[in-house]
């Protein structure tokens, strides 16, 4: 299964968002025998968003460059370990930024941004990358509005659905409050309808974590964790807080 680590979902500049990575791949020296003093080496020329770090070791990187690691990439690339292009990993030329992505079991990866050109296939704001970069053409969902939709949050389930977070009232012009969940082929999974009275902040697969601002069904105006079942609809599960106001991230 392919790992997903995501940094937040806030911006980060090149060299501190690389520098995370870094001190993540020190971390996880036993696993790729990596650690920061091996000559990791990844400069981008703007602003990273996501990260996620495969079980083989190598990077997707996607945020708001044009140039990582010497090689011209236009907001999204892999790395090897040791941070120099994967080559086997397509060149797909976006026109906006790329601020989330998450990899699929069978290595897929969904990505959100503010692009409407993903290759040669319009895409409003979400598409799906193939393995070796290239573009699912047949992964168009249909967003709705994009001045509506912010996404901060996803998490790829192991049945190919991906759950998708942040701030909006519908997604496709199906009503949903700010959580809503993509079959495998794009389309709204109808199924799953859950409410959230806020922003949610991030989200996890094992067993649907969502964390949110507020949610006024447990503590108003203070940061929750919820467990939602395979429907949406919320268990009586509430983990014990260090503190009322802990932090989603």
């Amino acid at each position: 299964m392919a790992g997903n680590l995501r940094t937040s979902f806030k911006f980060f500049t090149s060299s501190t968002c690389l520098l995370l990575l870094a001190a993540t791949l020190f971390l996880s020296s036993a696993a790729f025998a990596q650690n920061v003093e091996d000559g990791f080496s990844a400069d981008a020329d703007g602003a990273i968003g996501t990260l996620a770090v495969l079980e083989d070791g190598k990077i997707i990187v996607a945020g708001h460059f044009t140039n990582i690691a010497g090689q011209t990439r236009e907001r999204i690339a892999r790395l090897h370990p040791d941070g120099s292009i994967d080559t086997g990993f397509a060149a797909v030329t976006l026109d906006g930024l790329v601020n989330i992505a998450s990899v699929q079991a069978d290595g897929r990866i969904v990505i959100f941004g503010n692009f409407s050109q993903v290759g040669a296939h319009v895409r409003n704001r979400i598409a799906r990358l193939n393995a070796d970069g290239s573009v699912d053409a047949s992964y168009n969902p249909s967003v709705g509005s994009s001045a509506s939709v912010t996404i901060s949050a996803m998490a790829s389930q192991s049945d190919g659905k991906v759950v998708i977070g942040g701030t909006f009232d519908s997604f496709g012009g199906v009503p949903r409050d700010n959580i809503a969940r993509l079959n495998n082929d794009g389309s709204l999974d109808t199924s799953f309808a859950p409410n959230v009275d806020q922003q949610v902040l991030s989200l996890t697969s094992t067993k649907l974590m969502v964390c949110s601002q507020s949610m006024s069904h447990v503590w108003r105006r203070m940061a929750v964790w919820t467990r939602r079942t395979a429907h949406g609809s919320l268990t009586l599960w509430i983990p014990l807080l260090s503190s009322r106001t802990a932090s989603c991230w």
